[in-house]
């Protein structure tokens, strides 16, 4: 499971003149185009001002991508979603998606309420007459939809999306998805489920060549670049590149980019900072959410970037396609953008802006160096130097093609390696080129997981999502918010989504299936990680509200608030930011750890094996545990959805599936 540090090949068909042009047309409305199905454009898109979730009872609130965690004994299970738009909005347009803990709900098609057995949804009723506040300025036009949660409702995650209708189509803003974490805490026996430590090193013994990265003082605090969203509340770091070379091959062949400012200067970062949209039939398209039009919202897409200690500059960076299942984005730099990075660099020409470039290997032995922002240093950019440990690594939640690579800190001490805030920042090798970028980090140990950019065309799959995209036969889905996996292999000899970066023989996995990782809270920290059981801490790093955030017609935060959040700062700020008695809830930022599998759907397996008699809606129980092989005699932990996914491609067969699992709640012996 990912702790999203948050803040986790060459192609001579792309440059900087030549990527996925019918994307941006998709994204901005370029050339008066429309986008499916819609009849929306540009010039009449609307803006979503303000959109939180939160409950009466507490006056918590859960900004988009920040999970409410519920826990079985609360017993304050009603949310509220409250969100403001900029015109009048018609209630009929607003719709909403959930996808949870099991494979198909129930949308009451004569109310449009979304309800089943374990919760319900009111639908959304939207104010005639606009909201003003207590000085007279307009908020907006409120929108609200109530969520009421059952007590019997299964551990796992659950989304909820509020789409817009938009003629034919649907638009789901990156800002109207949230989550709940249900979190399973039955009969744990964490040393039985610990994962085995990755041997030591010896840190005296181990030879480092010294890095020859340039001063950060120099260009390097001008190549890298912390990401925030205004109102939007999610924070990473990224870099600037003016080509974007190997990561043509994980984004689909029938995108390509023209008519950008400076013909594309781009920033890299990681995928799960930006939430994205679903259908409630765990379907989502390959850039994330029905977005069929994104120009129908205005700014709905656009961030802000801020270099080492300068301005923030607002609206400057458009994001311009993910690959979720890789954790990769990127964003280009717009009008507003090019401007205030000329200013940073101080030249006159587009030409002359300078980014950082692409290696083709990790030369120079194992020395690295990571850049990024950190939660707790703000807008100071941090450098730490590192070596690899792992390489590949099998110590990851990530599905991606791309291969992954643990690394260690040169020195070893207590402190943290890898620190929220970081991901999506560049991993330089000796020569001071990009390597890769940082991720995650795994629990059992003090290190950082990164992916590897140089192995992308020697990596089995990696043209899956060029070659595959949209086809129902072969699809590699997965949601790093709510942890859920769609795989389909329905055509074995013409599907290949790839190994997941894996160096282990695995076969294919055929069929169709849903699985999602269950969490449960960490008891146990040291150094602001998870050590009681193995696998990877969930957390979306930490968040930003730029003085947005519209409740009952009246802003909760004080005047000029902008608020940098962590785990350790949430009470301050609470104290002494919050208004009208709203507040942060600290076990947003509390540290998850997965605990088991549910496989909410198979085509493979016996229905039996998942839900038993008790019809469609019935969950299955939560896999914690499996035999690796058929001698041995115990259990060992699943530690995260990927590893379990792992496991099922290493079985030949379905036979006897029981007898080599473990379900929570059973002693997990032999």
């Amino acid at each position: 499971m990912n702790h999203y540090l948050g803040f986790g090949d060459h192609d001579e068909g792309l440059t900087s003149q030549k990527v996925w042009r019918l994307f941006l047309i998709l994204l901005l409305g370029f050339s008066g185009s429309k986008a499916f199905g819609s009849e929306f454009t540009y010039e009449n898109s609307i803006q979503l001002k303000s959109s939180v979730m939160w409950r009466p009872l507490s006056k918590h609130i859960y900004p988009p991508g920040i999970p409410a965690v519920l826990e079985r004994e609360d017993r304050n299970r009603l949310y509220k979603i409250e969100q403001y738009y900029n015109k009048k909005v018609d209630s009929n347009v607003i719709k909403v998606y959930v996808r949870g803990p099991w494979y198909r709900g129930m949308l009451q098609a004569y109310t449009e309420e979304w309800r089943n057995e374990f919760l319900s949804i009111s639908k959304p009723v939207c104010d005639h007459n606009p909201s003003f506040n207590e000085e007279g300025r307009l908020l907006g036009y409120r929108c609200v939809a109530y969520l009421d949660v059952e007590r019997s409702i299964p551990s796992g995650a659950l989304g909820i999306a509020m789409a817009y209708k938009a003629g034919q189509g649907e638009v789901i803003h990156p800002n109207a998805v949230f989550w709940i974490i249900l979190p399973d805490s039955r009969n744990q026996r964490p040393e039985q489920l610990q994962k085995p430590v990755s041997e030591e090193f010896d840190f005296k013994q181990k030879i480092v060549r010294s890095t020859q990265q340039e001063d950060l003082g120099s260009t390097l605090d001008r190549k890298v670049v912390r990401i925030t969203k205004s109102g939007g509340y999610t924070l990473g770091s990224g870099f600037l590149v003016k080509e974007l070379g190997p990561l043509a091959a994980i984004f689909p062949s029938q995108y390509e980019l023209a008519n950008l400012p400076c013909d594309g200067i781009f920033i890299v970062t990681a995928a799960h900072l930006f939430p994205s949209g679903f259908l409630s039939n765990n379907d989502a398209d390959s850039f994330g959410g029905f977005q069929r039009d994104n120009s129908l919202f205005t700014h709905s897409n656009v961030f802000n970037i801020q270099f080492n200690g300068s301005t923030i500059y607002r609206g400057a960076a458009t994001l311009l396609a993910k690959n979720e299942e890789s954790d990769v984005a990127v964003l280009y730099l717009n009008s507003i953008g090019l401007p205030a990075t000329m200013k940073e660099q101080g030249v006159s020409y587009c030409h002359d802006i300078e980014g950082l470039e692409f290696s083709s290997s990790l030369d120079g032995g194992d020395a690295v160096r990571i850049l990024g922002f950190s939660s707790e240093g703000g807008a100071n950019l941090i450098s730490k130097d590192g070596f690899l440990a792992e390489y590949p690594t099998e110590d990851t939640s990530n599905f991606g093609p791309i291969a992954k690579i643990k690394l260690r800190q040169i020195e070893k001490n207590d402190a943290l390696f890898a620190e929220d805030g970081m991901s999506g920042g560049p991993i330089l090798n000796a020569q001071g080129k990009v390597a890769g970028i940082a991720i995650e980090r795994p629990v059992t140990d003090n290190s950082l997981i990164g992916l590897d950019f140089t192995s992308i065309t020697a990596t089995a799959g990696h043209d899956y999502f060029r070659n595959h995209g949209g086809d129902p036969s072969c699809v590699l889905r997965f949601n790093p918010f709510d942890r859920t996996l769609n795989l389909v292999n329905t055509n074995l000899a013409y599907c290949d989504y790839g190994n997941f970066g894996s160096y282990l023989p695995l076969e294919p996995l055929e069929g169709e299936w849903v699985l999602q990782e269950v969490l449960t809270i960490s008891k146990s920290t040291q150094s602001g990680a998870a050590r009681s059981l193995g696998g990877h801490v969930w957390k979306n790093g930490h968040s930003i509200i730029n003085g947005f955030t519209i409740i009952e017609g009246k802003n909760i935060l004080k005047s000029g608030s902008s608020l940098v959040v962590n785990h350790k700062n949430i009470e301050t700020i609470n104290a002494s930011k919050m208004k009208q008695g709203f507040r942060l809830d600290k076990k947003s930022w509390a540290s998850l750890v997965p605990v088991g599998v549910r496989i909410l759907y198979s085509s493979e397996l016996p229905e039996d094996n998942l839900y038993g008699n008790d019809g469609e809606l019935s969950t299955s129980p939560v896999i914690t545990g499996i035999r690796m092989s058929e001698h041995d005699k115990s259990f060992t932990q699943i530690y995260s959805l990927r590893n379990f996914v792992v496991w099922l491609r290493q079985q030949n067969e379905f036979r006897g599936f029981d007898d080599n699992i473990c379900y929570i709640g059973n002693s997990c012996e032999s």
